[in-house]
């Protein structure tokens, strides 16, 4: 198959005159680089995106697998390699995932059985294991039961059909949610957690939102992350003030946290370096504000790079904060206090913002993502940055 491929591409590449450099290889090395778990590749569908803190991407399709690109030096993308990828490229061994996660440079996957994969580095115990960093996807032991699931820098959480959240991986502020500050590899309770319908952790501190539709955060507070109205940290989960109809949660690697309210509102607390809170002001707030102009709020991401994106139900994007490597998505690198629309953005189903880029998630299955290009984390088959959103191939 790899091989009638080749000759193909080849003779069109090499005969066709009008074939412009550039214009070919891109959609050429998908497809053979993806042949590498499937003997006919297709397009796949994707269904969500999960941009990392350090230079990768990756993406759920509809049949239950995973796609990455990017950096991966630690082997994040689980490909058996540490090759980064300017493409998406299959992971291995994951075909019946139904949610995602990325962290600093790892990645996980929640499988339709309950359970958790994780490949990538290992520092912390991130992997859920004892042994080093892995190429491939590992299982994460302990729990069946898993529902949602939401990756760190360093630590993972997994929101469980019976209410609880369990955590694991690096525990230096308490972000675990065990109510001690050590690592560990083997995922532990949070206490005080019963009634979880989903998690988000971050950085040093993790949220939950509680079928009563209140959100419970706890771990670092240094910036008001807790949303509690201190700035002081907790190894027992603290009530967010003032929410009391959340529907989801978004948290960040860099002080400051999202929810969405059933009354289509964006609210945020925490550091407001850049703006990145969206109230058109650069205060912190220990408790949560609403986001300027936004009544009908779909999905949110907060990213470690200063920045927050977010989808209407119109299917519009927008997005507000730093905005120095065009992560913005408004065709500038100026920064923005205030929400501004993602340019040709007008269908998006789901959005996630890492390290300088971002990505979003179109009804028709495909990707678009914008921003900084490093590694190739765009996935556009090229290193080009770009302030305005591009395709990702073989989507």
């Amino acid at each position: 198959m790899k091989i009638f491929l080749l000759i193909m591409i080849l003779s069109l590449f090499c005969f066709n005159s009008s074939a412009e450099p550039g214009g070919v290889i891109a959609p050429i090395v998908s497809i053979l680089l993806d042949d590498q778990s499937d003997n006919v590749p297709y397009k796949g569908l994707a269904v969500k995106v999960a941009a990392s803190h350090s230079g990768h991407t990756c993406a759920l399709l509809s049949d239950g697998r995973v796609k990455c690109w990017g950096f991966n030096e630690f082997g994040q993308l689980g490909t058996g390699t540490t090759m980064s990828s300017d493409v998406p490229l299959s992971v291995l061994g994951v075909a019946s995932a139904v949610d995602i996660s990325v962290g600093g440079s790892h990645s996980c996957a929640l499988l339709a059985s309950g359970r958790v994969r994780c490949w990538g580095r290992n520092s912390s115990g991130q992997l859920g294991s004892p042994l080093g960093d892995s190429s491939k996807p590992v299982d994460v032991l302990g729990f069946d039961n898993a529902v949602q699931l939401s990756g760190s820098r360093h630590s993972n959480c997994v929101a469980l059909g019976d209410g609880r959240v369990k955590c694991w991986g690096s525990n230096f502020h308490g972000q675990l949610g065990d109510q001690t500050q050590d690592n560990s590899a083997s995922p532990v309770d949070v206490i005080g957690i019963s009634s979880a319908i989903s998690v988000a952790s971050y950085n040093s501190s993790t949220c939950a939102l509680l079928d009563n539709q209140s959100i419970k955060c706890w771990g670092a507070n240094g910036f008001g992350d807790l949303g509690d109205g201190t700035r002081a940290s907790s190894l027992e989960p603290v009530s967010v003030l003032g929410i009391n109809d959340a529907v989801a949660i978004s948290t960040t690697g860099s002080g400051s946290a999202c929810a969405i309210t059933t009354a289509g509102k964006f609210m945020c607390w925490g550091s407001n370096s850049y703006g990145r809170l969206g109230d058109g002001t650069r205060e912190l707030w220990s408790t949560p504000v609403e986001v300027t102009g936004i009544e009908n709020a779909l999905v949110v991401s907060s990213a470690d790079a200063y920045f927050t994106c977010g989808v209407l139900t119109t299917g519009e994007a927008k997005c507000w904060g730093r905005n120095s490597r065009g992560t913005l998505g408004d065709g500038t690198n100026q920064l923005s206090e205030l929400p501004v629309s993602v340019l040709g953005i007008t269908s998006a189903t789901d959005i996630s913002t890492g390290s300088d880029h971002a990505c979003a998630v179109l009804q028709n299955g495909s990707v678009q993502c914008w921003g900084y290009n490093s590694k190739g984390r765009l996935g556009t088959g090229d290193r080009v940055s770009t302030n305005r959103p591009k395709s990702v191939v073989g989507f």
